[in-house]
């Protein structure tokens, strides 16, 4: 028997049905849910990867963070590198002398605060591990430690020639200019700049050349001794430095170790347990550069800071000079 819309159906199949209704209903609404849950976590994950935020919403600074992932050793040499271009005397390059390495995707415009620092592997050699993308712009900076200002931190890449903000007198033009056989010019404003860029396998540089003399000491090197002794030595305390005072800063670590042990009277005074081999790679100036007594306590052990920045007293690491009887 058939029936019309009108005749009367089983009132318990008609909720029956329903229900079954509502049910799917609440099965779609759950699956679109899931589905837009799954694309938020998606380009949540697509927005820390690398640990960077896309390019289309992040600030405006010209600063990028370095890409994490499996990084290279890259190496700087000095031994062939035409140093009459640097501002100022390496002399006897170690502890004196630091090294950073810059990309255009630490900074669009090559800043040197926003440069990597390396650590001194040797003298006038260098080396940071930093995960290099194929195709990237870099160049390195020299620099006397100590001195970040007045145009003493000199890059290997830049202009050509003087122009505008960007091509300063007298870092124009830049040591590699014109040196096409490892760096490629790029045209802006009227500008011309001479960038190395990362070939996918190279990671052994000289500074400011494309010759290849890796491992080649830079002049200066061999009038480093490995200790001077001075005719006595000093604690100080305050902002200031040794030669301030008319001494000499130690940055020497087996000049350090003669020096605590005569202030202590311990010929076995010794270095701190945490210090790697060479001293501490701080390079900044929360740290007194070269040889310190915490507090200027002679009890304590020494610790050694080559590539530092900082004046005696800063963070209460007290410089240990070297003196003559002169001074």
């Amino acid at each position: 028997m058939t029936t019309t819309p009108n005749e009367s159906v089983p009132l318990i199949a008609r909720k029956e049905e329903k229900l079954a209704w509502r049910g799917s209903r609440f099965a779609l609404g759950a699956s679109a849910a899931a589905l837009a849950m799954g694309v938020g976590i998606f380009a949540l994950s697509g927005l820390s990867k690398g640990g960077q935020i896309p390019s289309s919403l992040s600030s405006s600074s010209s600063r990028i963070e370095p890409k994490l992932g499996a990084a290279q050793t890259i190496t700087l040499g000095t031994g062939c590198s035409p140093l009459g271009t640097v501002s100022f005397d390496p002399t006897t390059w170690t502890g004196v002398v630091g090294a950073k390495l810059i990309t255009n995707s630490m900074s669009t415009d090559f800043r040197f605060e926003n440069a990597l620092d390396m650590t001194e592997t040797s003298c006038g050699q260098y080396s940071v591990e930093y995960e290099m993308v194929q195709g990237e712009q870099f160049g390195f900076y020299l620099y006397p430690i100590g001195n970040t200002t007045d145009g003493a931190p000199v890059k290997d890449i830049g202009c050509s020639d003087e122009g505008d903000q960007r091509c300063p007198d007298p870092s124009s033009p830049a040591a590699l200019a014109g040196m096409t056989a490892c760096t490629t010019a790029f045209e802006e404003n009227g500008n011309t700049f001479y960038n190395r860029v990362f070939d996918g396998s190279t990671t052994s540089y000289q500074w400011g050349t494309c010759d290849s003399c890796a491992g080649e000491a830079p002049q200066g090197c061999g009038a480093t001794s490995s200790a001077t002794t001075y005719d006595h030595y000093e604690i100080l305390e305050g902002d200031v430095t040794c030669e301030s005072k008319g001494w000499v800063t130690i940055v020497d670590i087996d000049e350090c170790q003669v020096a605590g042990a005569t202030l202590s009277g311990d010929p076995n005074k010794g270095f701190r347990y945490d210090q790697p081999e060479g001293g501490y790679t701080d390079s900044s100036s929360s740290r007194t550069r070269g040889c310190t007594f915490h507090s200027g306590n002679v009890n304590n052990d020494l610790q050694f800071f080559p590539n530092a920045q900082g004046a005696c007293g800063t963070s209460n690491f007290d410089c240990v000079c070297g003196a003559t009887s002169s001074a």
